[in-house]
């Protein structure tokens, strides 16, 4: 276990940020989702020993965080806010930070290269921050947080900014460190991104830990629930047709080259879709759901069971 959250509570004057949370987190990849403003940032920040909580206790690997000088040196961290100092060069922010927690400076500036490098940045190295693009930016958060090759990552909202590119290749390198040992907790509001990274997901919501699932198992929730599905194929109208005969959708949107379709069952759907595309002499071009949001999870798993 390398993270012990007891009766945690944080209060910003009369906003209370969160709320009596407690929760155990073995070693591992640990997803942190919530839609924004449910209080992942301020449970990082106290994981961190950034914030200080209210009330409660906070233990990393079995020690108090707070004021824990020997600990903070074990822990790497990307904040979500862009805290670099625009009138340095990348590289000087980078060797800043390792300078700041005791290194010399030619360490520093052999580790910080090594960081820079991982994030595919060395050859922007030596321009100032303030050229640099948001992706740039945050490729520069990450690779201060890894220049001293911590034992655990605390990552918030990392691939925001990024393209496409970007965010595969920094998946590609959580992945990687996950792989020799690191611990690493990352917080989004998209769900997708974190199941490319974690192995388990606690949710958050409106400062509460509403609960804490496998990937797989939340894939496995969503096959049973009502759902959207954006369906192009080479016969979009026979396709549609026979979907509704069948019962197999409970409502379509026809679009110039596509159907928006619901599904009550897509267990049942995704078991008969091959046979209906073999009727209709159909060729599926692209299905993938339209409603997998942190919201539309929240919406189905979590307040729908609540109201019930």
């Amino acid at each position: 276990m390398f993270v012990e959250i007891l009766n945690v509570s944080k209060w910003f004057g009369d906003v209370i940020a969160l709320n009596d949370i407690s929760l155990k987190l073995e070693n591992g990849s640990i997803g942190l989702v919530g839609l924004n403003g449910a209080g992942k940032t301020t449970l990082i920040k106290i994981l961190v020993g950034v914030l200080k909580p209210t009330e409660g206790d906070v233990f990393i690997q079995g020690e108090p965080i707070w004021e824990n000088i020997d600990l903070y040196r074990k822990i790497g961290y990307c904040p979500e806010i862009d805290n670099q100092m625009d009138f340095l060069t990348g590289k000087k922010f980078v060797e800043a930070n390792l300078e700041l927690q005791g290194y010399p400076l030619e360490s520093a500036a052999k580790l910080a290269l090594q960081a820079i490098t991982l994030v595919n940045m060395e050859k922007n190295m030596d321009r100032k921050i303030k050229g640099y693009s948001r992706g740039m930016r945050q490729r520069m958060k990450i690779a201060q947080a890894i220049a001293h090759d911590p034992e655990i990552l605390f990552l918030d909202e990392p691939l925001q900014g990024l393209d496409p590119i970007g965010r595969h290749e920094l998946t590609i390198l959580f992945n990687d460190l996950a792989s020799h040992g690191k611990n690493i907790i990352v917080s989004s509001h998209v769900l997708h991104e974190l199941e490319r990274i974690s192995e388990t997901v606690v949710f958050i919501d409106h400062g509460k830990i509403l609960g804490l699932s496998k990937i797989e198992e939340i894939r496995s929730l969503l096959d049973e629930i009502p759902r959207k599905f954006y369906l192009r194929t080479s016969n979009n109208l026979d396709v549609a047709k026979t979907l509704i005969t069948l019962g197999l959708i409970s409502e379509v949107q026809m679009a110039s080259d596509h159907l928006v379709i619901g599904i009550e069952n897509p267990k049942e759907f995704s078991e008969q879709l091959p046979d209906v595309l073999e009727k209709t002499h159909t060729e599926l071009i692209e299905l993938r759901p339209v409603d997998e949001s942190l919201e539309a999870v929240f919406n189905y798993i979590y307040r729908g069971r609540r109201n019930d």
